[in-house]
């Protein structure tokens, strides 16, 4: 007579090198050898939503040398996106970097639009900096609006686009083009 049950030995090996593979090729798309690993943001500022309200590529402006000093009033960069019907306004922005922000002109964002506040119609400013503060650098800043409710995104000063002077460069291109030929030197026969 023929036994049909299997022992268990016999169906726990082809669970467990099913499960091992399973692993071992989920780790083969992990590292810094990932497609992602070296893709950057297409914009340098923040972005955060709080309800139909998202604020978008906040940026504080890049400062004139390497860095602002300590006591310093810092432009804002900042869009706003209403993704909602009605209407919401901008009534204040904090942050531990600057003793207040100054909001100029009237921060209200009409329903389905996107509102520029860098300075043409609103003009935002981090008055009186706390610490000194260099591009590269992120702080806190909390936005508070009427309808939609408060949102807090680590704002970054905007690197700029060319190195500041005073810093030191390295000119790695040879200093002239030669040729492989050039420097081997003709060979005379001594008879």
């Amino acid at each position: 007579m023929f036994s049909t049950a299997r022992s268990p030995r016999r169906v726990l090996v082809p669970v467990v090198a099913v499960l091992a593979a399973a692993l071992t090729l989920s780790g083969c798309a992990a590292g810094q050898i990932s497609q992602t690993a070296n893709q950057v943001a297409a914009i340098d500022g923040a972005n955060g939503t709080v309800g139909r309200i998202s604020v978008l590529n906040a940026l504080l402006a890049t400062p004139s040398g390497s860095d602002y000093a300590k006591g310093a009033d810092v432009p804002l960069q900042v869009w706003v996106s209403n993704a909602g019907v009605g209407t919401d306004t901008l009534t204040t922005i904090t942050t531990p970097a600057a003793s207040s922000v100054q909001i100029s002109g009237t921060a209200t964002i009409p329903g389905q639009s996107l509102a520029d506040f860098s300075g043409t119609k609103v003009k935002l400013t981090l008055k009186t900096l706390t610490a000194n503060l260099t591009y590269g650098k992120s702080v806190p800043v909390t936005f508070a609006f009427t309808s939609a409710g408060t949102v807090t995104i680590n704002v970054p000063v905007e690197i700029p686009p060319e190195r500041t002077s005073g810093r030191p460069g390295v000119d790695i291109q040879p200093s002239k083009e030669g040729s492989l030929w050039e420097s081997a030197a003709p060979s005379s026969a001594a008879g």
